[in-house]
Order: structure tokens, then sequence, then C-alpha cells
């Protein structure tokens, strides 16, 4: 009996990926980010560990904002895959 080193190994890149937040396509075993919800500021701001209200202020053209807070967000956002929502301001 010969085996399907490539099924075996699409199984084992789920069941690692599965933990992340990230689904393996069945049929081509490419991973890709599967979203369970739309991203929040509120999402951004735990991860920055910030107020929702400096994550407001950073995409506010002007606004008062610290480098360091700035930076956290920012990155923050886009690990999140965060975009400001236009419609909402």
């Amino acid at each position: 009996m010969i085996r399907d080193l490539t099924r075996d190994k699409g199984a084992a890149a789920h069941r690692e990926t599965a933990a992340k937040g990230v689904r393996v396509s069945p049929n081509r075993g490419a991973p890709h980010r599967v979203a369970t919800h739309n991203v929040t500021s509120i999402d951004v701001a735990r991860l920055a560990e910030v107020s929702q209200s400096a994550v407001s202020r950073t995409f506010t053209p002007g606004a008062s904002v610290s480098d360091d807070t700035r930076n956290r967000v920012l990155d923050a956002a886009r690990k999140l895959g965060y975009r400001p929502n236009a419609t909402a301001r």
C-alpha cells in the first residue's frame, strides 16, 4: 500500500494552524486567514493594551497621541488586519 504523503502533510498543516485562527484549504493545502468576526477598534485596543479612544485618536489626522502608543496601535492593527470604517466617521 502506497501512502499519499501530500495528504498527510496537508492534514498536519491543518492541525498545526487550526489553533492559530488559520484554516487550511482542503483542495490546495494553502493556509488562508478566516475571520470569525469583523475586527473592531476594541480588538486592536486589547492587543495593543491601550484604550479604544487611543485607537480612535491614532486614526484621526491631527489628533494627539504619543509616538509609542501610535506605534503599538498601528502594529496591532496590522497584525489583525484592521481598517477603520470610513462610513462610521
